[in-house]
C-alpha cells in the first residue's frame, strides 16, 4: 500500500507501507524495514534503587539486524529489559554516525542463552517529555537527542537509497 507523506521542510514522500504474513496474519508496516549489519553501542538507563544508590547508564554492545525510519531490531548476548529506555550510537554507512538516540526497548526474545533479539523503537522529544520518568530525563541531559524528523528524514533517504541500490542490483543479474 502506497501513502504520501509530508515532512517537516515541505518535501513530499511516497512511502510503500510493508504489508507483511506473520504466521497467517496480514501485518502493515508503517515504515520499511532495511536488513542491514552494523554495530550499536547501547547504554541502558538504571533508575536508582536500594541496591543502586545512583541512577546511571549500563553499557551494552550488539549488532543491527534492521532498522527503519520507527525503530531497530539488535541482536546482543545480553537480554535488555522491555520497557526500559536506552541511548544509543550507531553508524550507517561507514560514514553517517547517529549519536545520543533515545528509544525505548519494546521487545527482548532470547534465541539462546547467549543470542537476544531486542526490539527498540525510537523516541521522540514529545515521547521523552510525556512518558519518560523525570530520573531518566536528568540522565539523558543536553548529549542525548530525540529521534528528531531530521534524523528520520535521513534513516528514511538512507534505507530508501539502499533498497533502490538492492532491486538494481537483482535486476542487473
Amino acid at each position: 500500500m502506497n501513502m504520501e507523506v509530508n515532512t517537516t521542510d515541505g518535501t513530499k514522500w511516497n512511502v510503500l507501507i510493508e504489508e507483511k504474513r506473520e504466521g497467517g496474519k496480514l501485518q502493515r508496516r508503517r515504515y520499511v524495514r532495511l536488513d542491514i549489519t552494523s554495530p550499536v553501542d547501547i547504554k541502558l538507563l538504571v533508575p536508582s534503587s536500594e541496591e543502586n544508590r545512583e541512577p546511571g547508564l549500563i553499557p551494552y554492545t550488539g549488532d543491527i539486524l534492521n532498522v527503519s525510519g520507527g525503530g531497530l531490531l539488535i541482536e546482543s548476548s545480553e537480554a535488555l529489559p522491555e520497557d526500559e529506555y536506552v541511548v544509543m550510537e550507531l553508524e550507517l554507512n561507514g560514514t553517517d554516525r547517529l549519536t545520543g538516540i533515545v528509544g525505548k526497548i519494546k521487545r527482548c526474545d532470547s534465541e539462546s542463552e547467549t543470542t537476544h533479539l531486542i526490539g527498540v523503537e525510537f523516541c521522540t522529544a514529545e515521547d521523552i517529555r510525556q512518558n519518560c520518568p523525570a530520573e531518566y530525563q536528568a540522565l539523558l541531559g543536553h548529549s542525548c537527542e530525540s529521534f528528531s524528523e531530521k534524523v528520520r528524514t535521513l534513516l528514511n533517504k538512507y534505507v530508501f537509497n539502499r533498497k533502490v541500490q538492492e532491486r538494481s542490483e537483482k535486476n542487473s543479474r
